[in-house]
C-alpha cells in the first residue's frame, strides 16, 4: 500500500508536469483576466483627519433663568437643567448620520476646470466599472418599462434634482447621495488614545478628496458648537428678553418717582410722602431686579463660551499624492493564484478519475 501511495504521487506529479503547458495557459489567461479587472476599477484617493473634540461639561442655567423669571413675572414657568444628550462615542454615528451627510449635497467642488455641486458629481459625474453596467441593467430596464407606461421621465431627474434636500421624503437620487457618502465617507474612535475621531474621504478626485474631508472637520465643528451650547444660547436669549422688560419696567417706575416728585415738591403733607415713600420703595426694587438681570446676563454669555468645544486638529487635511484604490498588483496576484491553483485542481482530479476508471477495467 505504501508502495503504491508512492507510485500514485509520483505519477500525479508527472501527470501535472505532463500538463505544465495548460496551467501556464491558463494562469496567464487569470492573470489577463486580473489586468482586465485591475485597470477597469476607478482609482480613488484617500483623505485621512484626526480630530480631536473637547467641551467642558455643562450645568444648565435654568433654576437662575426660571427664578428670576419669577422675580420678575410672577412665576412665569421654570425650567430644569439636562445633561448632554449625546457622548463623544456617538460622534461617528453624528457624522455617518443622513442628515450630516445631506448638508454635503450643496457644497461646491472643482472638476474638470469649472466647479460642480457634490450632488452632481456622487450622482452624475462618479465613473463606474463595465460590469456595473451589466448588474444594473435589468433595473434601468424595469425603469424603463415604468416609465414608458406611466409617462414620467426616465429616471426621474428633473422632479428630484429640483427638490431641496431639507425635506423629510426625500427622493431616489437623495438616497443614492446618501448611500454613496456612506460608502465613500467614514469615522472611528481611535482604539488607543479613545479620544481621537478619524475621519477618511475616499473620492476619485483627490483634491475632491481633500475638500470634502476638510469640509467634514468643519461641519462637524459647528455642529458640535452648535449642540452643545445650544441650551446656554437659549438661556442667553431668555435672559435678554428678561432685561428688557426689568430694565422697561425700572424706567416707567423711575419716571413715575420722579414725576410725583417734582408734583409735590414743597408740600408737606403726609399722604404726598407716603406716596413718594412707596414709589421710592418700588423703584428700588425694580432697579434691584435690573441689576440682577444685568448680571444674569453677562453670566450666560460667560456660560456660552465656558459651554463651546474645542474640536482640535491632529492631522489636517492634505490632498493625497498616491491612489490608495485599486491596488492592482494585488488584484493580479491574487486571479494568478487562483487560475494557478484551479489548473492544478483541475489536473488532479482528472488524474484520479483516469486511475479510477482504470482500476475499475
Amino acid at each position: 500500500m505504501k508502495n503504491n501511495s508512492e507510485i500514485d504521487i509520483l505519477e500525479l506529479v508527472r501527470y501535472v508536469w505532463a500538463n505544465r503547458k495548460k496551467i501556464i495557459i491558463c494562469t496567464l489567461v487569470s492573470a489577463l483576466v486580473g489586468s482586465i479587472v485591475a485597470f477597469s476599477i476607478p482609482r480613488e484617493w484617500e483623505t485621512v483627519v484626526k480630530v480631536a473634540p473637547e467641551g467642558a461639561g455643562s450645568q444648565g442655567m435654568s433654576s437662575s433663568v426660571g427664578g428670576l423669571m419669577d422675580m420678575v413675572s410672577g412665576g412665569f414657568g421654570s425650567r430644569t437643567a439636562s445633561a448632554d444628550g449625546i457622548s463623544a462615542t456617538l460622534y461617528p454615528e453624528v457624522i455617518g448620520s443622513r442628515p450630516f451627510l445631506l448638508e454635503f449635497a450643496d457644497i461646491r467642488v472643482p472638476f474638470r476646470g469649472d466647479t460642480i455641486t457634490m450632488f452632481d458629481y456622487i450622482i452624475n459625474e462618479q465613473k463606474k466599472t463595465w460590469w456595473s453596467y451589466i448588474f444594473s441593467f435589468p433595473n434601468k430596464a424595469l425603469g424603463w418599462t415604468k416609465a414608458i407606461l406611466g409617462g414620467a421621465g426616465v429616471d426621474g431627474k428633473d422632479d428630484e434634482q429640483a427638490m431641496p434636500v431639507e425635506f423629510v421624503e426625500l427622493t431616489g437620487r437623495h438616497l443614492a447621495f446618501v448611500g454613496v457618502m456612506k460608502r465613500l465617507t467614514s469615522a472611528q474612535i481611535d482604539a488607543k488614545t479613545k479620544r481621537l475621531i478619524e475621519i477618511k474621504v475616499l473620492m476619485q478626485e483627490a483634491k475632491i478628496s481633500a475638500i470634502v474631508a476638510d469640509s467634514m472637520v468643519a461641519k462637524f465643528n459647528r455642529y458640535i458648537v452648535d449642540y452643545k451650547t445650544s441650551k446656554a444660547r437659549r438661556d442667553v436669549a431668555v435672559t435678554e428678553k428678561i432685561l428688557e422688560q426689568a430694565r422697561r419696567k425700572y424706567y416707567e417706575v423711575d419716571s413715575s418717582y420722579a414725576a410725583a416728585a417734582d408734583r409735590n415738591t414743597g408740600l408737606s403733607r403726609s399722604s404726598s410722602q407716603i406716596k413718594l415713600d412707596r414709589l421710592e420703595a418700588e423703584k428700588n426694587i425694580a432697579f434691584s431686579v435690573y441689576q440682577q438681570a444685568a448680571t444674569r446676563l453677562e453670566s450666560a454669555r460667560l456660560k456660552v463660551q465656558e459651554d463651546t468645544p474645542v474640536v482640535t486638529i491632529v492631522e489636517p487635511a492634505v490632498t493625497p499624492m498616491a491612489a490608495k484604490s485599486p491596488n492592482k498588483p494585488v488584484i493580479i496576484a491574487i486571479f494568478l493564484f487562483i487560475g494557478g491553483l484551479s489548473a492544478v485542481i483541475f489536473s488532479i482530479i482528472k488524474f484520479l478519475k483516469t486511475s479510477n476508471e482504470g482500476e475499475n477495467s
